[in-house]
């Protein structure tokens, strides 16, 4: 590497360009020492440069800036700035490298801070794996509680806020509410503390912590109703009236009450079923001569085969009629390829034309309920439920459908010893079922089943 020590000036750095021999050429200033100029041989650029030494350690060469861009009074500045961190033991290459970290954590920090509330909404729905229903209520919780804070910057939402906002929400619509609300809230506000933008972490701590901290009340008593004996008598008095007098449409009514959505409640009341797994329920899961069905992709995220009762036989029965070519059991009027989705208006003149009032999932509290009440285990209803088991013996007990058959059975004949047996066994044609039980047991043999308990 040619070496020169001569002036270093402006016009001497204008007339530099690429060396015959294509080396690299230094020159180091005669006026100060350590400053100097490097020349790339084949391309001809030229460069300041700055060399010492930081507490006797081995000579440091730096670059500091290109000459175009740069000038020599601009350069020799420089490099005294950079020779005096020298002289002083301070190295500038580590002293460069710490103010570039600074500088990006300063701008992962502004960017952590502008990062909203509704974006970090919007990439947890995209990163997890959340069933329809669940998405369906973080969506409604956000829009019914902090509407106006999603456009605001996550990190803004302090403490103090969310304080004030958990006591307006409770005191507006409910402790219910409020608590579930917050529920979603600081679920959003944990998933951002483990995320990061750059260095920075996107929260440093969740403010909804203070509702626990402070031992606000978030306690929200369990629902526990049921219908009794009467009520069920009551029901089962009013579908079979509708039944007896139907009226000759597809999705027939009456009292503003259509048939399919009769099935769709009996169905929920015989089989505990879960609102969801119910309107989901295809006709390719129905099995009428293993007289079973499966749930698909339950809230626990297996799948539940149910067995049929005979009074659940006749009520698939019915509903095929009624569903035509429709892949699904309860097809939806607006769509010929989807499934009834809505069941809230339905539910309501339900209630109304029988008297009985009740929610969708009281009726699964009354399978429960009744199932017991009838002499089945604990241990059973619970798998009947489709309940996931807890321990590592829970792990072994893989119920079969025979093996539950018995649970709705029972609760199936326990609903109709409230109404009144005999007619129900004319209503529901002895002969049809009798005929299907035999195949049944058909199945069962070919299958190597064994016998039901029914």
């Amino acid at each position: 590497m040619p070496t020169e020590r001569r002036s270093i000036t402006q016009s001497f750095i204008n007339s530099l360009g690429a060396t015959t021999d294509g080396k690299d050429q230094f020159y180091r200033c005669n006026r100060v020492r350590g400053f100097g100029a490097r020349v790339k041989g084949k391309t001809g650029v030229v460069s300041f440069i700055v060399e010492g030494r930081v507490s006797r350690g081995p000579q440091l060469r730096m670059a500091i800036g290109r000459a175009d861009i740069l000038t020599v009074a601009e350069a020799r500045a420089l490099a005294g700035q950079q020779l005096r961190l020298m002289a002083e033991g301070t190295d500038p290459r580590q002293q460069k490298i710490e103010i570039r970290l600074a500088q990006k954590e300063a701008e992962a920090r502004q960017e952590a801070l502008s990062v909203t509330l509704g974006s970090v909404f919007d990439r947890f729905l995209v990163a997890r794996t959340l069933k329809p229903k669940t998405i369906s209520v973080y969506k409604s919780a956000m829009r019914s509680y902090f509407s106006d804070w999603l456009e605001r910057p996550i990190r803004e939402i302090t403490r103090q806020a969310a304080e004030t906002r958990f006591l307006e929400v409770r005191e507006t619509k409910g402790q219910a509410s409020a608590s579930m609300g917050f529920r979603v809230l600081s679920t959003l506000c944990t998933w951002a503390q483990a995320d990061q933008v750059g260095s920075e972490p996107l929260m440093l701590e969740n403010p909804c912590d203070v509702i626990k901290q402070k031992r606000y009340d978030r306690s929200v008593a369990p629902r526990t109703s049921f219908l009794n004996d009467q009520q069920i008598d009551q029901l089962l008095h009013y579908v079979e009236d509708v039944r007896r007098f139907p009226t000759p449409e597809l999705f027939a009514s009456k009292d503003g009450v259509k048939q399919q959505s009769l099935n769709y409640v009996l169905l929920l009341l015989f089989t505990g079923l879960r609102k969801e797994e119910g309107l989901r329920l295809r006709w390719a899961d129905v099995d009428f001569r293993a007289k079973v069905f499966i749930a698909k992709n339950t809230k626990n995220k297996t799948d539940h085969v149910v067995p049929m009762s005979f009074y659940v036989y006749r009520i698939f029965k019915d509903q095929k009629a009624i569903a035509g070519e429709s892949a699904f059991v309860f097809p939806s009027e607006k769509s010929e390829v989807g499934h009834m989705t809505s069941t809230k208006k339905q539910l309501a003149k339900i209630v109304e034309a029988s008297g009985v009032s009740f929610m969708l999932h009281d009726l699964r509290r009354t399978f429960s309920t009744h199932a017991a009440r009838h002499g089945i285990e604990y241990e059973a209803i619970k798998r009947a439920l489709n309940h996931r088991g807890t321990g590592v013996t829970a792990q072994y007990i893989q119920a079969t459908v025979e093996t539950v058959r018995p649970v709705f059975e029972a609760v199936a004949r326990g609903y109709l010893s409230y109404f009144d047996e005999d007619l129900a066994r004319q209503i529901y044609e002895p002969e049809s079922y009798a005929a299907a039980e035999i195949e049944h047991l058909q199945h069962l043999k070919d299958t190597d089943q064994g016998t039901p308990a029914w």
